[in-house]
Formats: C-alpha cells, structure tokens, sequence
C-alpha cells in the first residue's frame, strides 16, 4: 500500500509540473480543481475512449493538451488510450 501511494504521487507531481503555476500546489488541490470529475470509459474496435466531464479549473487543463492526447498504455494492448472533453 506504501508503494503505490509513493507512486501515485509522484504521478501527481508530475501531473501538476505540466500545469503552468501549479507545480507546487498541495495534493488535494489538484485532485479537487482537476482530477474529481466524472469520466466515461469506451471500448472501440481501434482504440478506447475516455469522455471527461469538465473539472472546476477546465480551462488551465486545457492550456496543457492533455485531454485531447492520445496515450499508449504498456501494461494493455497496442489499442490508444484517446481522450475528449464531454461536451
């Protein structure tokens, strides 16, 4: 259990390095202004789907890219990972 919270945040950390002015922001912050938000998971044929709902700091989010990004899971197969913004 230790390791996995050690590891989480540092996913977290590294999260928060990619937000501009946020790289030192407490844990809780960032998860309640841009992680505490529904989603919707779809599995396609070519890929699968994450549909995000719209956190309270969307628009600093959105500055990143991160969730128009397509991403590649090792642990899955070759299928991306693509997520949208729920509109």
């Amino acid at each position: 259990e230790r390791a996995l919270n050690v590891a989480a945040q540092s996913l977290l950390r590294r999260f928060a390095q990619r937000l501009t002015g946020f790289a030192n922001a407490p844990l809780a912050h960032l998860w309640r202004n841009f992680l505490d938000l529904p989603a919707r998971y779809e599995e396609e044929t070519a890929r699968r789907v994450v549909r995000l709902g719209r956190p309270p700091l969307q628009v600093i989010l959105n500055m990143t890219g991160m969730p128009r990004q397509s991403y590649h899971l090792p642990w899955l197969d070759a299928r991306p990972l693509a997520m949208f913004q729920e509109e």
